[in-house]
């Protein structure tokens, strides 16, 4: 199954994939998360996390900072994930806006795979790309 969230970003891709670059570091997307430890950087890098609902260990399986993409796959999480790859990617728009895309596949057991899209979806959307919408929109106001 698959999730995807498009959106359009209020600033470059350059100025976008600069919050997204090292990822083992969440702030300008996920505030909330707690990386309690890492490991590396770019392809290979691990980070682990302590979520509101559990622990989740995630590693970067492709990185390409030229196309401004990472892959990263879930090793271990609270919920019954067999399988789970996530995707960022973003596209230069202009020389201010850019286009984000956020996706996954995945296999998970025991749960509609319909609710599970939806709730992942949701996330992107609500949470990650708004949080770094937000983010860059005050880099951009502190200008």
């Amino acid at each position: 199954a698959t999730a995807r969230v498009i959106e359009e970003l209020p600033a470059s891709a350059d100025a976008a994939w600069a919050c997204l670059a090292d990822f083992c570091d969440m702030s300008a997307w996920s505030p909330d998360s707690n990386v309690v430890r890492s490991e590396g950087t770019g392809l290979g890098a691990v980070r682990v996390v302590d979520g509101a609902d559990g622990r989740y260990v995630e590693r970067c399986e492709a990185y390409d900072p030229v196309a401004r993409s990472f892959r990263y796959s879930l090793v271990e999480s609270p919920h019954n994930y067999d399988r789970y790859l996530g995707e960022v990617t973003l596209t230069p728009l202009g020389d201010d806006r850019c286009r984000i895309e956020w996706s996954n596949d995945f296999e998970i057991g025991g749960v509609p795979i319909e609710r599970v899209a939806k709730a992942c979806e949701a996330m992107y959307r609500d949470y990650f790309i708004s949080n770094l919408r937000k983010t860059l929109e005050g880099r951009v106001a502190a200008d």
